[in-house]
């Protein structure tokens, strides 16, 4: 990566009680090289919270809760 930044990618997979695929969320980012190697308990935190819109999202549209283009 340019800048000696690394791309980090994390899948969030999401299954239905039965264990099926209900959906999945990506995330792509690129953040400086060896910033993840040692603590990295707050940036998980943000990529939780970041990753929650997609993951409700997910379940909402599996639940039957939102209807597809609303």
């Amino acid at each position: 990566m340019a800048g000696n930044m690394t791309q980090v990618e994390i899948e969030w997979r999401v299954d239905d009680a039965a264990g099926h695929d209900a959906g999945r969320v990506a995330q792509l980012n690129e953040v400086p090289a060896g910033s993840l190697s040692h603590y990295w308990g707050d940036v998980a935190v943000a990529v939780v919270q970041e990753a929650a819109a997609g993951i409700r999202d997910v379940i909402l549209n599996q639940s039957g809760a939102r209807h597809p283009g609303s």
